[in-house]
């Protein structure tokens, strides 16, 4: 149920703390919210003004790349630091979260049923009248009777009443919106759906973050939000400056690594991908004993948009292995239900058999091994 979740490193609270901040002159906190339908002071909308608002829903937006998963993440570790949600509101709160996974192309654990299932597992393990709550309806009799197939207005209909009868406020976090991957054509139309229905007929407070698709920006028109890239300046620049500080001592002086870290923060455009990369090529520089006029050079010719940025990786890999990494990723973008490991190996294992792949070998790769060759391609990344 966590699987991607975990694959993301912790990152330090103190990068994404920005999030407690209150707007400035926001006054009372309601007003302040209801006034974001307007699209200017939506997308400047503050968060600790949402929570303490009558505000169902909050949507955070933004690039790709520009942290939106490491927010949400960090929300949803607040179960196990619960100190900021206390202080600021002075109340109790459980947190649950779902992250869609494109990977899992339309099994549960990119669809509605998976969303609904994992809210309500981790309802259950928070809370313990939800816990007897939930045995006491027809899902628990359900569930206790063996049977494994549960109707999604079952999970539903039990949710919105899980959600009353929990003693301490919920806030639902869901992730990858722009991932789901549905039954059929226009499924977004389905995700929203459901997800105005939760916010509608529930006392939870829903915080959700996608890419700005042009679904999502029809139908959260006014709905608060912010925009990731708006607010990584100062991410960026403690996260830069803690990364170069830790090997500039026997290259750069204080004011030079201040200088590279306030020109790469201006460069950004609130990409924090991008920033990642580029200080990781400054290192790589700094090793190389460049001075500082050759690493600003780095920052200044990096590529910009993303898509460069991935030719740039593909182009510096070995020519051995190059042809897989470019098949496993046209796979992967033509088709996302090869997503799958053992799919992915059996069609590799195909296109070298029939003499398509010059330097994958034509005999069986076991599974374990596979993985490894995965791991060693996106790891040169």
């Amino acid at each position: 149920m966590d699987l991607r979740l975990n694959h993301l490193a912790k990152i330090k609270p103190k990068y994404l703390e920005w999030i407690w901040d209150r707007k400035e002159g926001s006054g009372d906190t309601t007003d302040a919210v209801a006034a974001s339908s307007d699209m200017k002071d939506r997308d400047s909308a503050g968060f600790v003004e949402w929570l303490m608002s009558d505000q169902p829903m909050f949507w955070v937006s933004g690039k790709p790349g520009s942290g939106k998963f490491t927010l949400m993440k960090y929300l949803s570790d607040l179960n196990r630091e619960p100190e900021p949600l206390l202080c600021i509101t002075g109340c109790q709160w459980h947190i649950v979260y779902f992250f869609f996974d494109f990977r899992a192309s339309k099994s549960v654990a990119n669809s509605l049923e998976g969303m609904l299932r994992s809210l309500l597992a981790q309802l259950v393990r928070c809370s313990a009248a939800v816990a007897r709550h939930v045995r006491s309806t027809d899902l628990g009799q359900h569930v206790l009777g063996g049977f494994r197939n549960i109707a999604y207005d079952l999970l539903e209909s039990t949710m919105f009443s899980c959600l009353q009868a929990t003693e301490s406020r919920v806030c639902v976090i869901i992730d990858g919106l722009d991932e789901f991957e549905g039954e059929f054509e226009g499924s977004y139309r389905d995700l929203i759906a459901s997800l105005k229905c939760l916010a509608r007929d529930s006392v939870a407070k829903i915080c959700v973050s996608g890419r700005p698709e042009s679904a999502f920006e029809h139908a959260f028109v006014k709905v608060p939000r912010i925009k990731m890239q708006d607010f990584n300046h100062g991410t960026i620049v403690a996260y830069t400056t803690d990364l170069l500080s830790a090997y500039a001592n026997d290259f750069l002086d204080a004011t030079s690594v201040e200088e590279l870290v306030n020109e790469i923060a201006d460069e950004s455009l609130g990409v924090f991908l991008w920033v990642h990369l580029v200080c990781n090529d400054c290192v790589n520089g700094m090793f190389a004993h460049e001075t500082m006029g050759e690493l600003q050079r780095r920052v200044e010719f990096y590529p910009r948009k993303l898509d460069e940025v991935y030719e740039r990786m593909l182009s510096k890999s070995e020519n051995q292995g190059r042809s897989e990494i470019m098949v496993l990723l046209y796979l992967i973008h033509q088709d996302h239900s090869t997503s799958n490991i053992n799919h992915l190996r059996v069609t590799m294992q195909i296109l070298a058999q029939q003499g398509m792949l010059d330097t994958y070998p034509k005999e069986r790769v076991g599974g374990e091994d596979f993985k490894y060759r995965l791991q060693m391609w996106l790891g040169r990344w």
